[in-house]
């Protein structure tokens, strides 16, 4: 950090390492403006991101948070190779799917928070050593006005070194992702798309555990509870034959067409 000389930049040491839930809440206490960006040490934002997000809030000043589109790349022979690449519109077709997206994105999408909401939602929950930022976005959703910037502004990097989303991680996420439904189910389970797009992730951990019995009664469960939303039967049917959501089985069937 010595290298970066700039009176623009302060660099916080903690004494004792907290984790990232800690660190965050450290860079959030000590901030100065009013508002707050988050960008990891394997990621990179594009040079004109900040002005993006500023604009966001100054064309509506009641938005609380916004992100932004994002790349996903990996390094194949010293050149960089986009795999996946997300961006999501300006305006959704209805509120619920927008719901949907606001409570399942991750602090890498270029996320920017009004400094001001934190007394509203409270801050990351440093007893999670993972998931801190789902249980974050979902009390984001839940009660705080969301926007994006519908253009990729994030560079996401997939390298060899560790990362909290490895498959070595699964068991963990696996009693997180049990842990944050518990907490949110309130919320969640008012809308069928929100806890949806949650029950989706929870499953897709469960199978690669082998624990399809565990899935198999979450979705069985919101069948009970919105016996008239076809995708979670979609869903259900999917993975039990190809251990894949209906969405993403639809795509790998299109791409296996092409």
């Amino acid at each position: 950090m010595s290298e970066f000389n700039s009176r623009k930049l302060r660099y916080i040491a903690h004494n004792k390492q907290q984790g990232v839930a800690g660190a965050r809440n450290t860079g959030i206490k000590n901030a100065l403006g009013k508002f707050i960006c988050f960008i990891d040490d394997d990621d990179e934002f594009m040079p004109d991101i900040l002005q993006h997000l500023y604009e966001a809030f100054k064309t509506d000043n009641e938005l609380d948070f916004v992100w932004t589109g994002i790349s996903r790349l990996e390094k194949k022979n010293g050149q960089e190779v986009e795999f996946r690449r997300s961006v999501w519109p300006k305006y959704f077709k209805d509120h619920e799917r927008g719901l949907a997206t606001a409570s399942s994105i991750a602090t890498g999408f270029g996320l920017c928070i009004r400094k001001s909401c934190f007394e509203k939602i409270g801050l990351f929950d440093e007893s999670m050593k993972l998931g801190e930022d789902t249980d974050l976005v979902i009390r984001l959703a839940e009660s705080c006005k969301f926007g994006t910037v519908p253009k990729v502004l994030v560079k996401i990097y997939k390298h060899e070194g560790k990362q909290l989303t490895d498959k070595r991680y699964h068991i963990e996420n696996y009693h997180i992702y049990s842990k944050i439904i518990k907490k949110h189910y309130r919320f969640l389970s008012k809308h069928p798309k929100v806890i949806h797009m949650h029950i989706k992730a929870f499953a897709n951990i469960c199978y690669h555990l082998k624990m399809k019995n565990q899935s198999r009664k979450m979705y069985i469960k919101f069948i009970l509870k919105f016996p008239f939303y076809w995708p979670f039967y979609a869903d259900l049917f999917c993975y039990e034959l190809h251990g894949l959501h209906y969405e993403e089985w639809k795509k790998r069937r299109r791409k296996s067409r092409n």
